[in-house]
């Protein structure tokens, strides 16, 4: 646990963006350690995983991961998406998917 505390602070601020989403989000992150695995989940409202993306390793330093709303599933609404390192999760922020 106590490995998990320090790779969310030090992922630091993660922001996740445009809110709302129209086809793209961008989650920018700090990532702390080579060995760290990477993934992005996305949630429906009643917290059913709807789309998990494993980016695996990823070298060391500020990345940007791109999400791609069609390939993740998401329609017109509002959704959680979650940053995890080693399985926990680093930061889930509320996403809104608009058309246009």
């Amino acid at each position: 646990a106590d490995q998990a505390m320090a790779a969310a602070r030090e992922a630091g601020s993660v922001r996740m963006y445009p809110n709302p989403v129209v086809d793209f989000m961008n989650v920018d992150f700090n990532n702390a350690s080579a060995s760290d695995n990477v993934s992005l989940m996305v949630y429906d409202l009643s917290g059913k995983l709807l789309y998990l993306r494993n980016y695996g390793s990823l070298s060391v330093g500020p990345h940007t991961l791109s999400l791609n709303a069609k390939e993740s599933a998401m329609t017109t609404g509002v959704y959680f998406v979650a940053l995890n390192v080693n399985g926990k999760t680093v930061q889930t922020t509320k996403i809104i998917k608009t058309k246009k």
